[in-house]
């Protein structure tokens, strides 16, 4: 339970390395623990669910308000993808749990996805936001994992 939980403070902390730190475990978790062993955790736990890759693209979304009725439209960066969900920034604040349509360009095709925001965070004056698609379909899941694997390639 504690171990879920840490990592899934990890995951969502620092959206360029998508691991969290001493702090954020310490104050979070309640926590006493040393750098060095925050380290190996960290270490440990660098192999995701799912593969992310850093991404820079522009997003149009419309945001959903509580009632499901569309109460605003704009556009957003990636910060990165997964098969299962996207990070986006975002001038624009918005809550967790709520939804969003998303049309995000991915090797020259545009997919429209269904998504919900599982957690925001604030930075300065921008929000990072944790988005988990919403009944993707296996084309567009196939499509992103060809992009992934594109990406890994130039890695």
């Amino acid at each position: 339970m504690v171990l879920d939980k840490m990592i899934h403070i990890l995951d969502i902390i620092f959206p360029e390395t998508q691991r969290g730190g001493y702090h954020v475990l310490t104050n979070d978790l309640g926590l006493n623990l040393n750098f060095h062993f925050l380290l190996i955790i960290i270490k440990a736990m660098e192999k995701r669910r799912f593969e992310r890759v850093k991404s820079l693209n522009l997003v149009r979304f419309v945001h959903y308000s509580q009632n499901l009725i569309p109460d605003f439209e704009g556009y957003a960066r990636t910060l990165d993808i997964s098969k299962t969900g996207i990070r986006l920034e975002s001038k624009y604040e918005f809550p967790e749990d709520s939804f969003l349509d998303l049309d995000i360009a991915i090797n020259d095709v545009i997919l429209s996805l269904k998504g919900r925001i599982v957690n925001v965070l604030k930075y300065g004056d921008l929000f990072h936001y944790g988005i988990e698609f919403e009944n993707i379909d296996e084309e567009s899941q196939k499509l992103i994992e060809d992009a992934l694997k594109l990406e890994n390639k130039k890695d």
